[in-house]
């Protein structure tokens, strides 16, 4: 099958989690004209679900157990197109523009350790989606900045009618900010650990963001791209 190279690495790069809270395991299933990604990180803080459209063929589940070592090997690649094949469970990359060939070995499912079947995202989903409203990305920016500048541990987020209320304090210094939604939701308080801004870091600029902030339900995040896919993250809360 014959994939856009430069969308389908951005896909992944949206799912890749670094640092404290990784998933370097993805489970990859392709079927006819639709790509579907479950993940879980490591401690389990974040679910992960993704979708893509493009001339997929139904080949079927591949876990790819380094997720960043397969996206390097993507970019080696120039042309803006790359042939997949999936013999023996090797994934061929071929380019005919570079006159390349490369192999990735796919993991065995069976050792696949950090999942999530699709039911149970679903229904966490479900219940994250319920006070949900679209939020500019220029707030989105500015909650990175803040939790980095003040390196807390955590950070609080409440929401209440058409306002969101961004609050991190790491005992010594914080801050706290409002911003304005599109639309009313009803009151919440919740409170995350720095999974959320690793998160947030992977959101695209020019992408469509939902947040969902329920007290009982996974923080939801959903990162909607103009290339073609669409990402869904649920956060773990923290006990108040």
């Amino acid at each position: 099958m014959k994939i856009n190279r430069l969308n389908f690495v951005k896909f992944l790069k949206s799912l890749a989690v670094s640092g404290d809270f990784e998933n370097n395991e993805l489970v990859l299933d392709f079927s006819k004209g639709s790509l579907k990604v479950l993940s879980v990180s490591v401690g389990k803080h974040v679910a992960i679900c993704g979708s893509m459209k493009d001339d997929f063929e139904a080949i079927g589940k591949i876990a790819i157990d380094n997720v960043s070592n397969f996206i390097s090997l993507l970019n080696s690649i120039s042309s803006d197109t790359v042939e997949i094949t999936n013999v023996e469970n090797k994934l061929i990359l071929q380019s005919k523009e570079d006159k390349l060939q490369a192999k990735f070995t796919a993991k065995n499912m069976d050792y696949v350790i950090n999942s999530i079947s699709e039911d149970k995202f679903n229904q966490l989903l479900n219940k994250a989606t319920t006070n949900s409203s679209t939020i500019a990305n220029s707030i989105i920016a500015k909650i990175i900045s803040y939790t980095n500048s003040v390196k807390a541990d955590n950070i609080k987020l409440i929401v209440n009618k058409k306002e969101i209320t961004v609050d991190v304090d790491n005992g010594e210094q914080s801050i706290e900010a409002t911003f304005d939604l599109d639309k009313e939701v009803n009151k919440a308080s919740i409170k995350l650990n720095t999974a959320v801004v690793t998160v947030l870091k992977l959101l695209e600029a020019d992408s469509s963001v939902v947040m969902g902030i329920n007290e009982d339900a996974p923080f939801l995040v959903k990162n909607i791209s103009k290339n073609n896919y669409e990402t869904t993250y649920l956060v773990a809360l923290l006990k108040k």
